[in-house]
């Protein structure tokens, strides 16, 4: 199984095992861009709109900056 559908199965469980949980509260973290386009492509395509796709780089600034 590839790493883009594990991506997806993964957040399929948290919503349907969490009802309480948003997909605005989840977020996928990945080190590289190319990643970053082909996670949230798939999330798009499977009606994840509302999770948040990123790399490690944005995510340390984000820390950084609060």
């Amino acid at each position: 199984m590839g790493e883009i559908q594990l991506v997806l199965d993964k957040v399929t469980s948290i919503l349907a095992e969490n009802p309480h949980i948003q997909q605005k509260e989840i977020a996928v973290i990945t080190p590289w861009r190319e990643q970053v386009w082909k996670i949230r492509t798939a999330l798009r395509k499977a009606g994840f709109k509302g999770v948040d796709v990123g790399n490690v780089e944005v995510s340390c600034l984000m820390l950084l900056d609060d």
